[in-house]
């Protein structure tokens, strides 16, 4: 009992992580499922789903860090607007504890700053803001997909 709670509690934590990326989300979802499958050794997460489990997190992991320079470079954004995306991550990060969609929106809010100030019109500054904030929402799906296929077989095992 002890250990689905704390299975649970982790995945919990792991989709608060997906959605306000303050917590590495997948890779705590994937811990959640690990626990309770090494302790109870359920039939449902057997060694290859666990390692396919451990594949898919680390692949997330990179779906998250290029999902927001694939964002920023489709949308063309200069070297100023990528630091301003840096600084905006920077300040997202600090003002996390206001909650959590200042990891969303700060990095596209600093991409555009960025390209205002390095001189680029107004148009498109805001279509690498755009793509660089679209770079870091489909992450997101992707990732809450992943989980969502690792809570299912977490489920399966415990039902």
């Amino acid at each position: 009992m002890v250990t689905l709670i704390l299975s649970t509690l982790l995945i919990i934590g792991g989709l608060v992580g997906i959605i306000f990326p303050v917590l590495p989300g997948v890779p705590l979802v994937y811990s959640g499922v690990l626990l309770y499958a090494l302790v109870e050794q359920p039939v449902e997460l057997s060694t290859v789903v666990l390692s396919v489990f451990g594949a898919l997190t680390l692949g997330s992991l990179g779906i998250d860090w290029f999902g927001r320079i694939l964002g920023a470079r489709y949308g063309k954004a200069s070297r100023a607007g990528t630091t301003g995306g840096i600084i905006g991550l920077i300040l997202g990060i600090l003002f996390t504890p206001l909650g959590g969609w200042s990891l969303i929106l700060l990095p596209p809010l600093g991409v555009i700053i960025g390209e205002l100030i390095s001189g680029r019109e107004r148009r498109a500054a805001a279509t690498a803001g755009f793509w660089t904030l679209v770079g870091t929402l489909i992450p997101m799906l992707i990732n809450l997909i992943l989980a969502g296929i690792m809570i299912g077989w977490f489920i399966a095992a415990i039902v």
